[in-house]
Protein backbone atom coordinates (compact mmCIF):
# COMPACT_ATOMS: atom_id res chain seq x y z
CA UNK A 1 0.00 0.00 0.00
CA UNK A 2 1.47 3.25 -0.69
CA UNK A 3 -0.18 6.03 1.73
CA UNK A 4 1.50 9.70 0.23
CA UNK A 5 1.07 12.76 1.76
CA UNK A 6 1.25 15.78 -0.05
CA UNK A 7 1.71 19.12 2.47
CA UNK A 8 1.39 22.45 0.85
CA UNK A 9 2.30 26.38 2.49
CA UNK A 10 -0.33 28.99 2.84
CA UNK A 11 -2.68 30.79 5.29
CA UNK A 12 -5.20 28.87 6.90
CA UNK A 13 -8.62 28.94 5.24
CA UNK A 14 -8.24 30.43 1.55
CA UNK A 15 -6.89 28.76 -1.67
CA UNK A 16 -3.56 28.13 -1.47
CA UNK A 17 -0.42 26.88 -3.88
CA UNK A 18 -0.69 23.15 -3.85
CA UNK A 19 1.78 20.45 -5.33
CA UNK A 20 -0.39 20.21 -8.46
CA UNK A 21 -0.35 24.02 -9.21
CA UNK A 22 3.34 24.53 -8.28
CA UNK A 23 3.32 25.78 -12.07
CA UNK A 24 1.23 28.86 -11.68
CA UNK A 25 2.99 32.33 -11.04
CA UNK A 26 0.51 32.93 -7.65
CA UNK A 27 -0.50 29.09 -7.09
CA UNK A 28 -3.93 29.44 -8.28
CA UNK A 29 -5.78 29.58 -11.58
CA UNK A 30 -8.65 31.92 -11.81
CA UNK A 31 -12.65 30.16 -12.05
CA UNK A 32 -13.29 30.80 -16.07
CA UNK A 33 -16.57 29.51 -17.07
CA UNK A 34 -17.32 29.40 -20.63
CA UNK A 35 -17.40 32.40 -22.47
CA UNK A 36 -19.90 33.26 -24.82
CA UNK A 37 -19.58 32.87 -28.10
CA UNK A 38 -16.70 30.58 -27.94
CA UNK A 39 -18.00 27.06 -28.32
CA UNK A 40 -17.49 24.61 -24.89
CA UNK A 41 -14.36 22.90 -24.97
CA UNK A 42 -15.52 18.74 -25.66
CA UNK A 43 -16.40 17.51 -22.05
CA UNK A 44 -13.61 14.95 -20.93
CA UNK A 45 -14.62 11.48 -19.97
CA UNK A 46 -16.05 11.13 -16.07
CA UNK A 47 -13.35 8.88 -15.68
CA UNK A 48 -10.47 11.04 -16.56
CA UNK A 49 -8.86 12.44 -13.80
CA UNK A 50 -8.83 16.19 -13.12
CA UNK A 51 -5.64 18.07 -14.84
CA UNK A 52 -3.54 20.41 -12.58
CA UNK A 53 -4.80 23.00 -13.83
CA UNK A 54 -8.62 21.58 -13.30
CA UNK A 55 -8.26 21.18 -9.59
CA UNK A 56 -6.73 24.94 -9.38
CA UNK A 57 -9.85 26.15 -11.24
CA UNK A 58 -12.17 23.60 -8.83
CA UNK A 59 -10.08 25.34 -5.82
CA UNK A 60 -10.86 28.81 -7.09
CA UNK A 61 -14.60 28.06 -7.57
CA UNK A 62 -15.00 26.53 -3.97
CA UNK A 63 -13.61 29.50 -2.50
CA UNK A 64 -15.20 32.03 -4.86
CA UNK A 65 -18.72 33.86 -4.05
CA UNK A 66 -20.77 31.55 -6.33
CA UNK A 67 -21.38 29.25 -3.40
CA UNK A 68 -21.33 32.39 -0.61
CA UNK A 69 -18.47 31.09 1.77
CA UNK A 70 -20.46 27.46 1.96
CA UNK A 71 -18.73 25.34 0.14
CA UNK A 72 -15.84 22.55 1.35
CA UNK A 73 -12.52 23.94 0.82
CA UNK A 74 -10.48 21.48 -1.81
CA UNK A 75 -9.19 19.37 1.10
CA UNK A 76 -11.91 18.85 2.93
CA UNK A 77 -13.68 18.04 -0.17
CA UNK A 78 -11.58 15.35 -0.57
CA UNK A 79 -11.61 14.25 2.82
CA UNK A 80 -15.62 13.90 2.08
CA UNK A 81 -15.35 12.43 -0.86
CA UNK A 82 -13.09 9.63 0.35
CA UNK A 83 -15.60 9.02 3.24
CA UNK A 84 -18.03 9.00 0.51
CA UNK A 85 -15.87 6.83 -1.75
CA UNK A 86 -15.43 4.14 1.89
CA UNK A 87 -19.31 4.45 2.29
CA UNK A 88 -21.21 0.60 2.86
CA UNK A 89 -23.85 1.76 0.97
CA UNK A 90 -23.91 4.01 -1.98
CA UNK A 91 -24.57 7.86 -1.11
CA UNK A 92 -25.86 9.05 -4.37
CA UNK A 93 -24.82 12.89 -5.48
CA UNK A 94 -27.79 13.89 -4.01
CA UNK A 95 -27.21 13.74 -0.96
CA UNK A 96 -23.42 14.95 -0.63
CA UNK A 97 -23.35 17.63 -3.37
CA UNK A 98 -25.17 19.72 -0.94
CA UNK A 99 -22.75 18.89 1.85
CA UNK A 100 -20.05 20.01 -0.31
CA UNK A 101 -21.43 22.98 -2.02
CA UNK A 102 -24.16 24.69 0.28
CA UNK A 103 -27.39 24.54 -0.26
CA UNK A 104 -28.16 27.91 -2.73
CA UNK A 105 -25.00 28.07 -4.90
CA UNK A 106 -25.95 30.82 -7.78
CA UNK A 107 -24.35 30.46 -10.73
CA UNK A 108 -23.76 32.88 -13.25
CA UNK A 109 -25.03 30.95 -16.00
CA UNK A 110 -25.99 27.37 -17.16
CA UNK A 111 -23.10 26.89 -18.63
CA UNK A 112 -20.97 27.92 -15.10
CA UNK A 113 -23.25 25.26 -13.22
CA UNK A 114 -22.59 22.21 -15.57
CA UNK A 115 -18.64 23.00 -15.53
CA UNK A 116 -18.77 23.39 -11.68
CA UNK A 117 -20.71 20.06 -11.72
CA UNK A 118 -18.32 18.47 -14.46
CA UNK A 119 -15.14 19.17 -11.83
CA UNK A 120 -16.76 18.14 -8.56
CA UNK A 121 -18.21 14.46 -10.04
CA UNK A 122 -14.80 14.27 -12.19
CA UNK A 123 -12.76 15.04 -8.94
CA UNK A 124 -15.41 12.50 -6.99
CA UNK A 125 -14.74 9.59 -9.46
CA UNK A 126 -10.87 10.23 -9.71
CA UNK A 127 -11.02 9.51 -5.55
CA UNK A 128 -13.64 6.80 -5.39
CA UNK A 129 -10.81 4.97 -8.31
CA UNK A 130 -7.78 6.19 -5.47
CA UNK A 131 -9.62 4.92 -2.49
CA UNK A 132 -10.35 1.58 -4.36
CA UNK A 133 -6.59 1.54 -5.12
CA UNK A 134 -4.97 2.58 -1.64
CA UNK A 135 -2.96 4.99 -3.78
CA UNK A 136 -3.26 8.00 -3.18
CA UNK A 137 -1.46 11.84 -2.06
CA UNK A 138 -4.06 13.49 0.70
CA UNK A 139 -4.51 17.21 -0.19
CA UNK A 140 -3.20 18.98 2.90
CA UNK A 141 -2.54 22.76 3.79
CA UNK A 142 -0.23 24.11 6.59
CA UNK A 143 -1.79 25.75 9.33
CA UNK A 144 -0.64 28.93 9.33
CA UNK A 145 1.16 28.41 13.07
CA UNK A 146 2.81 25.40 10.74
CA UNK A 147 1.93 21.90 10.75
CA UNK A 148 -0.28 19.94 9.04
CA UNK A 149 -4.36 20.85 8.49
CA UNK A 150 -5.38 16.71 8.77
CA UNK A 151 -8.15 18.77 11.20
CA UNK A 152 -9.82 19.83 7.89
CA UNK A 153 -9.57 16.92 5.60
CA UNK A 154 -10.87 14.94 8.46
CA UNK A 155 -13.55 16.90 9.22
CA UNK A 156 -14.61 16.36 5.56
CA UNK A 157 -14.25 12.84 5.50
CA UNK A 158 -16.43 12.63 9.15
CA UNK A 159 -18.75 14.86 7.14
CA UNK A 160 -19.15 11.99 4.84
CA UNK A 161 -19.38 9.12 7.18
CA UNK A 162 -22.33 11.05 8.52
CA UNK A 163 -23.97 10.89 5.32
CA UNK A 164 -23.91 6.79 5.58
CA UNK A 165 -25.80 6.73 8.68
CA UNK A 166 -29.58 6.28 8.01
Amino acid sequence: RLFSWAVTAGSARRPRRLPHNRGCPDGLAPFAPARPGIPPMTAPNQATPLSPLELDQLEALLASATFHGDAMPLDALQGLLFAVASAPDLIPPSRWLPVALGERPEYANGEQAQEALELVMRFYNQCVRAAAAEDFTLLLYQREGGGDDLGTWCAGFLDGVDLSSP
